[in-house]
């Protein structure tokens, strides 16, 4: 025989059950929307990043951040050296500095698929951005300048040169 309480907690389950369902219906409505919604906006963005990466076509970049410990030996050793086709992206702190619209290079940034830290070599090429870190290296010639040919080297043959 059932009593009222067990009555009441069957109650109370289906109850709760149901309002849990109804929840999560109207979240996935919500999620659903916002998506949909979002869209047009990130094709946008899309189409004004394949437009970017079009305009530089052919264009490489080197990318150094305001680490202390490489800073003034990127400016001071390497930038000087560097064939005079290749760009200058400087990223002090998380804001890029360049010649470059902002929107397009944090977006060519944020896709680094090398993240082995920086400096960054960047080229354009066919629409893809092709990226390498040239972290470990420049930290070899920081501490050993006898090994500063191994840094121009791997520059230049990332990018063709020479």
């Amino acid at each position: 025989m059932k009593t009222i309480k067990d009555i009441f907690n069957a109650i109370f389950g289906v109850v709760v059950a149901a309002i849990v369902i109804i929840i999560t219906f109207f979240i996935l409505i919500f999620v659903f929307i916002g998506e949909v919604f979002k869209y047009p906006a990130r094709a946008r963005q899309n189409n004004m990043y394949k437009e970017f990466l079009e305009g530089l076509e052919g264009e490489q970049f080197f990318c150094y951040n305001n680490r202390r410990a490489t800073k003034a030996f990127i400016e001071n050793e390497v930038l000087p050296l560097l064939d005079p086709r290749i760009k200058i992206i400087y990223l002090n702190g998380k804001m890029p500095v360049s010649e470059y619209e902002l929107l397009g290079v944090k977006t060519m940034l944020y896709d680094i698929e090398d993240r082995k830290g920086f400096p960054y070599l960047l080229k354009v090429k066919n629409g893809k951005v092709y990226d390498e870190s040239i972290n470990n290296t420049t930290y070899i010639a920081l501490q050993n300048p006898k090994q500063m040919e191994l840094l121009l080297n791997k520059i230049n043959v990332f990018f063709n040169i020479g």
